[in-house]
């Protein structure tokens, strides 16, 4: 998969998503007012010791929306551009001692923990939300890496990379 690919909902392979919740509570008027000039940019975060921005780019995020939602702090969806930017986010994000907030990421002054998750397509939560029905057919294993479901049958046996549920039955057909 190249750096550059297009971001699709459709295709698995390029969704290199991330939900962010724990986005703070609009005060009152519309969502496009309150979030315009303050919507969560894991790309371009203020904290210089975590890195999650590339000095090369302007801006790694594709889109940033805020999903409606009825809780209270609404959740957004940013996309990225870049392979590269996603893995920097999410590495940043792992390291320890070092939790993102929204103070960091310049949405406000509060100090509320950001939650950061992989933005899954409907076909690869189903897969995974599912084991049970994989393990009926020797999958022992079933797990999630860069937005792909991988099996394996066995500990030590190579991994078998899904693309949907299409194609995860069609594995199950084969044995």
């Amino acid at each position: 998969m190249s750096q550059t690919d297009s971001i699709s909902k459709t295709t698995i392979n390029s969704e290199i998503s991330i939900e962010e919740s724990n986005e703070p509570p609009a005060s009152g008027g519309s969502e496009e007012k309150t979030f315009g000039k303050n919507k969560a940019n894991m790309s371009q975060q203020k904290d210089p010791e975590i890195k999650t921005s590339d000095p090369d780019t302007s801006s790694d995020s594709y889109s940033i929306e805020v999903l409606p939602s009825k809780a209270a702090r609404k959740p957004i969806l940013e996309k990225l551009k870049r392979v590269k930017a996603y893995k920097r986010v999410f590495d940043s994000y792992k390291l320890p001692g070092k939790k993102l907030t929204t103070s960091k990421c310049g949405v406000d002054e509060q100090n509320s923990a950001i939650c950061l998750n992989e933005y899954l397509p409907k076909t690869v939560r189903f897969l995974l939300k599912h084991p049970k029905e994989l393990k009926k057919h020797g999958f022992q294993f079933v797990w999630c890496k860069g937005g792909q479901v991988h099996m394996s049958k066995d500990e030590g046996q190579p991994h078998v990379r899904t693309k949907g549920v299409d194609h995860a039955e069609l594995l199950i057909r084969r044995g």
